[in-house]
């Protein structure tokens, strides 16, 4: 659902009716009032009916609202707050974090040279968007869905090698996608357009690597022989209820460079 063009109050009683709803839902379920709250504030954020610097409904609000007390609203805004969902200031109320609600990227491409002082310089050469269908890694890993839509970018690393990276989401939730001009697709993270544009934050990451022959494929883009062994940096990012919502893999060929994978942006 999209609140973009609903008058302010009907908004806000749409987001109390939605919390009241989904915590109605999780009521008889295990865990605290707290942790159902907090819960339910995530599974609204990700319906979309949130979006950065929204206003949370103040505590008045919610105990209209919901059966529970003070206290529990108190401790579901602080754990909101410390996962960086919630921005809460003195006087001035509390609201959905503009880059909280996005989540600290989890994963992120980052190659030094071997000093392992400079940072190597990353270019996107190329871009295609594509629907897709069939089985491999990414079905496994979202799940079986009549198609798919994949991305596809070559990275410049340094001028001296070149990366393939392929990302995969579902086509029946992500169409409009195949409609965004390359160089959105190009400068923008994948992870800020569901978040921007589809309003579906991801908050957490699966990722492994592994060494696999270069087929055809990859072995054109990245200018090696086929069969050469290449790394595979294999990723899944995940909603903040853990739905795995992204796939991608990032094939790698042999280089001097080094893999910064502790790593994360605005930690320079």
């Amino acid at each position: 659902m999209n609140t973009s063009d609903i008058p302010a109050e009907l908004e806000k009683q749409v987001r109390l009716e939605a919390l009241g709803d989904t915590y109605a839902k999780r009521a008889e379920g295990p865990g605290t009032k707290a942790e159902k709250l907090r819960a339910a504030f995530i599974e609204t954020i990700e319906l979309g009916l949130w979006r950065p610097d929204d206003p949370v409904p103040t505590e008045k609000e919610l105990l209209a609202v919901l059966p529970i007390s003070q206290g529990t609203v108190q401790a579901a805004m602080r754990r909101l707050a410390d996962d960086g969902i919630v921005v809460r200031k003195r006087g001035a109320g509390s609201r959905i974090s503009s880059s909280g609600a996005r989540g600290q990227d989890p994963w992120y491409m980052r190659f030094l040279a071997e000093d392992g002082a400079d940072l190597a310089s990353t270019a996107i050469t190329r871009v295609t968007t594509t629907e897709v269908r069939g089985r491999g890694d990414w079905s496994t890993a979202l799940g079986i869905r009549p198609s798919y839509v994949k991305i596809e970018r070559t990275l410049n690393v340094g001028d001296s090698f070149l990366i393939l990276a392929i990302a995969y989401l579902d086509a029946g939730r992500f169409r409009p996608l195949l409609d965004f001009s390359s160089e959105i697709m190009a400068y923008t993270h994948i992870r800020h357009l569901l978040h921007d544009r589809f309003n579906v934050p991801t908050m957490g990451v699966r990722q492994s690597a592994r060494l696999r022959g270069a087929a055809e494929d990859v072995a054109q883009v990245t200018g090696v022989d086929a069969g050469t062994p290449v790394l595979v940096m294999q990723t899944v990012n995940l909603t903040l209820h853990q739905e795995p919502v992204i796939y991608q893999e990032f094939h790698i060929p042999p280089n001097d460079f080094i893999l910064d994978l502790a790593h994360r942006p605005g930690h320079d």
